[in-house]
Order: C-alpha cells, then structure tokens, then sequence
C-alpha cells in the first residue's frame, strides 16, 4: 500500500520524505494510523497522475499542539502560513524511518489516503 502525499505551495513533500529529509509527515486526523510499524509507498499526488515515488516506515504517532508543531518545522518542512500549516489546535504526526526512493515511478490504484501501488 501508499500513502498519499501533496505537493503543496510548490513544495514536494513526497520527494522530501523518500530522500529523508521530511521524517514527519502530518495529518489533520489520526489517518495513517492502521500503517504505524509497515512499510508503506509514498505517492505524489497534486501535479500530474499520482505516482509512488519511494517508500517508508511508519514507526510512531504523536498529536501535537499548535505552538508545538512551529516548533517541530525542521522535521515536518510545513513553513508556517503554508496551506498545511496548523494555526489553531493541533495536528497529528507521524514518525518516518528507512526511507528508499525508487529508481522509477511506479503507477497506483485510486485511493483517497491510500493506494495500492500496481
């Protein structure tokens, strides 16, 4: 299976996350929770089809407050006024481990969170 991820703001959170560089990836509710402890696919959603570009280990959750997700950036790369951003309550936020980009894209099923990749 994949997850979904959106460019967003002209960011590219799914290549951020395969190349570890993003080793938080955050959600309004508590979505990714049946993928903590697997190896999961990341797809790009949001420019062009939505491919699986690499994969990751979901290894934890943690819903976080506000002020605390400003202070948590360097991990999750969501600058603040950003589209993903949390200006009020909370989020949640999901650990990321081992992550592997593929050499190439690989096609996926259609899937609101997630997707199995073909």
């Amino acid at each position: 299976m994949g997850i979904n991820v959106r460019m967003g703001s002209g960011i590219d959170y799914a290549r951020l996350i395969v190349t570890g560089r993003k080793v938080l990836e955050t959600r309004a509710t508590d979505s990714l929770r049946p993928y903590i402890g697997k190896r999961v696919a990341i797809v790009r959603t949001g420019s062009g089809p939505a491919r699986a570009i690499g994969s990751v280990r979901i290894v934890g959750a943690v819903r976080v407050s506000a002020e605390r997700f400003r202070e948590l950036e360097s991990l999750h790369c969501v600058p603040a006024g950003n589209a993903y951003d949390t200006p009020t309550g909370g989020k949640w936020c999901y650990w990321l481990a081992d992550p592997i980009a593929y050499r190439r894209s690989r096609p996926v099923a259609h899937g609101i969170v997630a997707r199995r990749v073909l």
